[in-house]
């Protein structure tokens, strides 16, 4: 997979800079699901060290979807769809299980979008 090649680069890259040979060695990798525009992307080989962390920079540490994704869900929410149908349009668009109304529900931006129209209902 291309991703998982670009990763391999960039661990390597990251590693021949480290001169204490304590902290270049390798601990296996970790698996990482990614919501991408272009569908759900599933088991993602992340290498990873074993005395220190790797920050890859095609995603952030707790990141499990793009901005592109994040934006559209946004937007459904403000032209007032609800959750359930959020996460409806998404499983159609992306696949099914992308998401739960558990994790729509945990996005930020809906708990501020909802904190400040019940402020202006009162």
């Amino acid at each position: 997979m291309l991703i998982e090649m670009f990763l391999e680069l960039e661990f390597e890259e990251y590693r021949d800079k480290i001169r204490d040979s304590k902290y270049r060695q390798r601990n296996g990798y970790y698996m990482r699901n990614l919501l991408t525009s272009y569908g759900l992307i599933e088991n993602i080989r992340v290498p990873r060290f074993r005395n220190m962390k790797f920050h890859t920079i095609l995603f952030n540490k707790w990141q499990r979807s793009w901005s592109e994704v994040e934006n559209f869900k946004t937007k459904l929410f403000i032209q007032g769809e609800s959750y359930r149908d959020i996460k409806r349009i998404a499983n159609e668009l992306y696949g099914k299980y992308t998401m739960s109304l558990t994790t729509i529900k945990g996005y930020r931006v809906y708990r501020d979008i909802e904190s400040a129209i019940s402020f202006l209902k009162k």
